[in-house]
């Protein structure tokens, strides 16, 4: 019984391994003269691509019939203390690798090109990412804020953000008993 598990987690493994392989050769096709560098890492494939190419590498592996990444699950960035990487992952129902694009932006003016005109679900995601990180996304027409207020100076998911400390009001509602205060806390704010 165990020798039978042991053989087909085997099975699996050699499976995967295959899979990889197809898609870094596919991809590696597809993309030839828009990826500066593809790889495997963690059981995904991860294509870097200058972020002009972003729009052009996402609809190619989009449209490709054997890879068929039909599915954006993700789009955010990443600082990395001065630079950013935008970073967005496709998955397909008909290959079983993930793919992880990459596209380093510079430091002071981050702007990657839109590709909420291939997936319509980007738009959120930019959105979101804009709020966050101040990444700017070039072409999508409706990067409000999305999670900070519209107030909010600055973006909270960088490096160099500083805290926002709000002090907590005293309860001034009458009939309504005021919210239980944890031990230690203070009274009318944060401890």
């Amino acid at each position: 019984m165990v020798e039978e598990k042991t053989m087909k987690a085997e099975e699996r493994r050699l499976a995967a391994g295959e899979a990889m392989a197809e898609a870094l050769e596919l991809a590696g096709t597809l993309l030839e003269g828009v990826a500066e560098k593809i790889r495997s890492d963690r059981g995904r494939m991860v294509i870097r691509v200058k972020a002009a190419d972003v729009p052009a590498a996402v609809r190619k592996l989009r449209d490709d019939g054997r890879l068929s990444y039909k599915y954006l699950s993700f789009v955010s960035a990443v600082d990395y203390g001065g630079r950013f990487e935008a970073v967005y992952i496709l998955r397909s129902a008909d290959h079983p690798v993930a793919a992880e694009l990459r596209a380093a932006l510079d430091g002071d003016d981050p702007v990657v090109p839109t590709v909420s005109d291939i997936f319509s679900t980007a738009g959120w995601h930019e959105r979101e990412t804009c709020d966050l990180l101040g990444i700017h996304f070039d072409g999508n027409q409706d990067l409000r804020r999305i999670l900070t207020r519209d107030s909010f100076e600055g973006y909270p998911l960088r490096k160099d953000a500083k805290p926002v400390r709000q002090k907590r009001p005293e309860w001034k509602w009458e009939g309504i008993a005021p919210p239980v205060r944890l031990p230690g806390e203070k009274s009318g704010g944060s401890p």
